[in-house]
């Protein structure tokens, strides 16, 4: 989408890049040049993002050309401010500061509200919500000491944050709370020339799905077909178009672009019929099926 060499020396950081829609974020920023740190709880996931990184750049670099850097994996736990910051030096060690943030790692499991237990509720808020605010607190801070500029924020949000998420309700609450994040620290830190931007996928099947969605999925053995008749655009999105997204938000082309969430659905989260089908309630939408 962007010229080549858009990124050329510039280190990004991507919490939970190591698998589905964040290793595809990484692929592109690294396929413009991006040197990029990938920070997971699991080392073996983070190892998978980067070895996807480094084979998407083997694979477009001129026949020839030195094998450079390009990707290092951290081990952290977003919801620990020291662990945040261990990362941050692991990556800035290997690759140089960090300019360009994208909080990407989540949590989520389909319950019921009334069935969600406290601790099932902490999970998941503080690694979407405490977590994208540690590390962006976490960039602010270096990015402000060493007086560098220009800086950029991608918060991936869903789109569940302003419609609900019956279901869901743990992430579509942080969701909310990250979109409200996103627009508050736009303002408080355009001075610092740290621009900051939210991001909304819509359907992008992948194969790391979590595995309690992946099983609603798997209740209909046609699902890629249903998936694609129930989107406006009469598809669903591929990872690629994703990263594309994110590569522009980040980059000096939206250098006027901050405080902004762009939903990139096909129009699922407008789509309203003239006769509405028969509710369904949640709690029977969760029940397991009988074989």
């Amino acid at each position: 989408m962007l010229p080549a060499g858009s990124y050329d020396g510039t280190t990004v950081l991507i919490t939970g890049g190591g698998t589905g829609l964040g290793r595809a974020m990484a692929v592109e920023f690294a396929r413009l040049g991006a040197r990029v740190g990938i920070v997971s709880r699991d080392p073996a996931h983070h190892a998978a993002g980067v070895t996807a990184v480094e084979q998407a750049v083997d694979e477009a670099a001129p026949a020839g050309r030195p094998k450079r850097a390009v990707a290092v994996g951290a081990v952290a736990d977003v919801r620990d401010p020291e662990q945040v910051a261990a990362a941050f030096d692991a990556v800035e060690s290997a690759l140089g500061p960090v300019s360009v943030l994208v909080n990407n790692a989540a949590a989520n499991f389909p319950v019921l509200a009334a069935e969600l237990s406290p601790g099932g509720w902490r999970a998941v808020v503080d690694v979407v919500l405490t977590g994208s605010f540690l590390c962006s607190r976490e960039l602010h801070r270096r990015h402000v000491a060493r007086g560098a500029r220009p800086g950029a924020i991608l918060n991936i949000s869903a789109a569940q944050a302003f419609t609900g998420g019956p279901g869901m309700v743990h992430s579509a609450s942080a969701k909310a709370g990250v979109d409200a994040m996103t627009k508050t620290l736009a303002v408080e830190w355009a001075p610092d020339g740290i621009r900051v931007n939210g991001l909304v996928p819509g359907l992008f099947p992948h194969q790391d799905l979590p595995a309690s969605l992946r099983a609603l999925r798997e209740r209909d053995p046609d699902q890629d077909a249903t998936d694609a008749r129930r989107q406006p655009a009469g598809r669903v999105g591929q990872p690629h178009e994703l990263g594309w997204a994110a590569t522009y938000l980040c980059s000096p082309f939206a250098g006027f672009l901050t405080g902004h969430t762009l939903v990139l659905d096909g129009g699922n989260h407008l789509r309203r019929d003239f006769v509405m089908p028969p509710v369904v309630p949640v709690a029977e939408q969760l029940r397991p099926r009988s074989l």
